[in-house]
């Protein structure tokens, strides 16, 4: 089901994403892919994972071009990063 969500939600996108990354990404690749680097649509719910975080961005924003874009880094049930390659602090979570 794609819902379209505000960009001014960071609260919602966020909720939304780690609920996404749970349910779909923990369960099938979250082994095989730690440390990688996962690019979230939150519209449609689909994903690029790679180890380099622009790329995988790129390559899903080439696929979707609207794509609402989440990051993430794979492993301890998803750690959200931000556009300066670096894993947010705990309180932004």
């Amino acid at each position: 089901m794609a819902v379209s969500l505000s960009p001014s939600t960071g609260d919602g996108r966020r909720r939304r994403a780690k609920e996404v990354y749970g349910r779909r990404i923990t369960a099938q690749l979250e082994a095989e892919n730690a440390d990688r680097y996962v690019a979230l649509d939150l519209n449609t719910e689909d994903f690029e994972i790679g180890d380099d975080f622009i790329e995988v961005v790129h390559r899903l924003k080439g696929r979707r071009p609207d794509a609402q874009v989440f990051s993430f880094r794979v492993g301890d049930g998803g750690r959200p990063v931000d556009r300066f390659h670096s894993v947010r602090p705990e309180g932004l979570r």
